[in-house]
């Protein structure tokens, strides 16, 4: 069976937990504007973004504080189609990105001004 290029890119990319797939990732990520978003109702997923947050810091992404947030997204928010319909919600995702946006074009900003 023949691959495309795109299905042999994602057999090679390497595996989890593999120390290429490791630096690659961190390779990637380095001084790159990063956030995340904690959709979880419970307090179950804080753990998860701090340890997120210490590997951000370790391969020194650039994180973005305002687009690391909190916003609980409940069953009854998310439509039949699997897309957000609280209104609450949306902003909240939209402000994050504005966020990251915002981020991205003051720095770019300043290093035009040299």
């Amino acid at each position: 069976m023949r691959r495309t290029r795109h299905e042999s890119k994602l057999v090679n990319s390497g595996t989890p937990g593999d120390p290429a797939t490791g630096r690659q990732v961190a390779s990637r990520l380095y001084e790159k504007p990063v956030g995340w978003i904690n959709a979880s109702a419970q307090a179950a997923a804080d753990g998860a973004h701090h340890t997120l947050r210490v590997v951000l810091d370790y391969v020194n992404a650039d994180v973005v504080e305002d687009a690391c947030v909190k916003i609980p997204v409940r069953r009854d928010a998310v439509g039949p189609d699997g897309l957000i319909i609280d209104p609450e919600v949306t902003r909240a995702i939209a402000a994050v990105l504005a966020a990251l946006v915002n981020h991205v074009e003051s720095k770019s900003a300043v290093m035009q001004r040299g």
